[in-house]
């Protein structure tokens, strides 16, 4: 039987994390070994953040893909607007083409969704409602997979393209 399990955890928590090594695994197939990104741009201090969830994507019990999700930044001018960063998102080549990526993006992307409404009990009044300011998601697409983030909703910024260890990006983003 096929089984799909996602596990999610802090940056803060690697590399004690037994997970960790198994998404680094992963990570280093395919980014350092396939793409040639030079390993020692691959581990950064991002990947230690408590404000830092990972992703990893097993099938029937073999570690397949993963991602992780950054917080960046309270938008204090745009009414305290979240904004968040997907990065590493990786999946192993045997099982591209299959929808596991595009399940990966959408479980980061279902953890940050705000509510358009959000209750709030007063007291006196009963139940009022607030608004909840958007969420921006941002990602560095790597160019020849900008296709398939325009296929989940991202939209390319104004941003030039740009290389990153070698290989050509382009920032996307997407409003929740």
């Amino acid at each position: 039987m096929t089984e799909i399990e996602f596990v999610s955890w802090s940056g803060a928590d690697n590399p004690d994390n037994p997970w960790w090594a198994l998404a680094y695994k992963v990570r280093f197939s395919v980014f350092v070994e396939e793409q040639k990104v030079p390993a020692h741009l691959e581990i950064d201090e991002a990947d230690f953040c408590s404000s830092t969830t990972h992703t990893l994507v097993f099938l029937d019990g073999e570690a397949i893909g993963t991602s992780r999700l950054l917080m960046d930044k309270v938008d204090e001018q745009l009414d305290g607007a979240v904004n968040y960063h997907i990065g590493r998102v990786a999946v192993m080549p045997t099982y591209r083409g299959l929808g596991f990526g595009r399940k990966i993006v959408q479980a980061c992307l279902e953890r940050v969704k705000p509510a358009s409404i959000t209750p709030k009990t007063d007291g006196q009044n009963g139940t009022e409602y607030r608004h909840v300011p958007p969420v921006k998601v941002t990602l560095d697409a790597q160019v020849q997979a900008m296709s398939f983030y325009g296929s989940l909703g991202f939209s390319a910024t104004n941003r030039p393209k740009f290389l990153d260890a070698g290989i050509w990006h382009q920032e996307m983003e997407l409003t929740l």
